[in-house]
């Protein structure tokens, strides 16, 4: 391809969204927003996007104009929701002839959605996997050019909404005899998503994405204490009754806890160089969140 591609930012109002918008206009990329709401709209265009159009991931037929002329996409989706919205962008983009697909994805694919038969991706393990192993099963089956970008946890975890209500009560809430966490930076999965965009070569695919050191409960709770009125502890409950604290406290169904599954079963968090390899420098750490992002 000559000249630079036109992207698609779908999930563009959301926090790696915006991250993702401002790195291509930096770049003076062609981009375009989806927005499904005036809200939505409204932080796509403080992000500097001028380009903005109305489409429903629910209704396929109302994203054509959306796709039209576009060479790249970018997607991003909430953590969980109805996959069929994502196989709708997908098979929008196939009809369009994008040339590339970038995915914001899971690190959970890694341990619940890879190698497992299609019986068993018939009942995901989580709800995370149930939302991206099927995206990410459409792209490949369409043949266009892709990158999945398979993010650890992020450095923003307090706002997590698996662990953001232990953080109303200054606790950092992860179950008892889990792996640490090698967090990431909400800006180095941006930036490494702009790069799969523009990067005349297709970089290799999956990309785990992870920060450059693992960090224990008590470190990352210890780290939270220096950016917030008062000292946050770190808090171990059997997994059992994080599921209660789960829907009980944080209003979300137990279920969801499955997702915590592959963390008790290893020692330690992988930490990978995937972000060192694609974007020529190390991946940030947690003190240079703490200081100039954390809230």
């Amino acid at each position: 391809m000559t000249g630079k591609p036109k992207v698609l930012v779908i999930g563009a109002s959301g926090q790696i969204g915006r991250r993702v918008c401002r790195g291509l206009i930096q770049r003076d990329v062609p981009i375009r927003g989806l927005s499904h709401s005036p809200t939505g709209a409204m932080k796509i265009a403080a992000s500097g996007v001028d380009d903005i159009v109305w489409g429903d991931l629910g209704d396929p037929r109302t994203l054509k104009a959306a796709f039209h002329g576009v060479d790249h996409v970018m997607q991003v989706s909430r953590a969980i929701r109805e996959p069929r919205q994502e196989i709708h962008a997908i098979e929008a983009a196939q009809r369009a002839g994008v040339r590339r697909v970038v995915k914001l994805s899971s690190e959970i694919l890694y341990y619940h959605w890879d190698g497992l038969s299609d019986q068993e991706k018939a009942t995901p393990p989580d709800m995370v996997a149930a939302l991206h192993g099927p995206a990410e099963d459409r792209i490949l089956d369409t043949g266009i050019d892709s990158v999945m970008l398979r993010p650890t946890w992020f450095m923003s975890i307090d706002a997590n909404p698996l662990i953001a209500a232990g953080f109303t009560k200054n606790q950092f809430v992860w179950p008892a005899g889990l792996a640490g966490l090698a967090l990431v930076h909400p800006d180095d999965v941006a930036e490494s998503a702009v790069e799969c965009l523009v990067s005349e070569h297709l970089p290799p695919s999956p990309l785990h994405l992870t920060g450059p050191k693992e960090l224990s409960s008590e470190e990352i709770a210890a780290g939270f204490s220096t950016v917030k009125d008062a000292t946050v502890v770190a808090a171990s409950p059997p997994l059992h009754d994080y599921e209660e604290w789960l829907e009980t406290v944080a209003g979300m169904p137990r279920q969801a806890g499955r997702i915590f599954d592959p963390y008790v079963t290893r020692r330690h968090a992988p930490v990978t160089d995937d972000i060192e390899q694609l974007l020529h420098r190390p991946a940030r750490n947690f003190t240079d969140y703490l200081a100039h992002d954390a809230t």
